[in-house]
C-alpha cells in the first residue's frame, strides 16, 4: 500500500481531477459575474433640462451606454 500513492495511474487522476474541479469553479465564477452584471442595469430615466438621459444595455459587450434624447423632439 505505501508505493500505491507513488503510482503513475494515481498521481494522474489526482492530476486530472484537480484540473476539471478548477475549470468547474472558474466556469461558476464567470457565469456568476454576468449574471449579477445584468441583474444591476440601471433602470431609471433622468432629466436634464430639455433631455431625458436614459441608459441603455448593450448585450453585444455587456456594457451599459446612456443615450441623451431631447424631449418633444420632431
Amino acid at each position: 500500500m505505501k508505493h500505491f500513492f507513488k503510482s503513475r495511474l494515481v498521481l494522474t487522476l489526482v492530476t486530472l481531477i484537480l484540473l476539471v474541479g478548477t475549470i468547474a469553479v472558474s466556469l461558476a465564477g464567470i457565469t456568476h459575474s454576468r449574471a449579477a452584471a445584468a441583474a444591476s442595469t440601471p433602470s431609471g430615466e433622468r432629466i436634464h433640462g430639455q433631455s431625458v438621459l436614459e441608459p441603455v444595455f448593450d448585450d453585444t459587450t455587456g456594457n451599459v451606454n446612456f443615450v441623451m434624447t431631447p424631449l418633444k423632439a420632431p
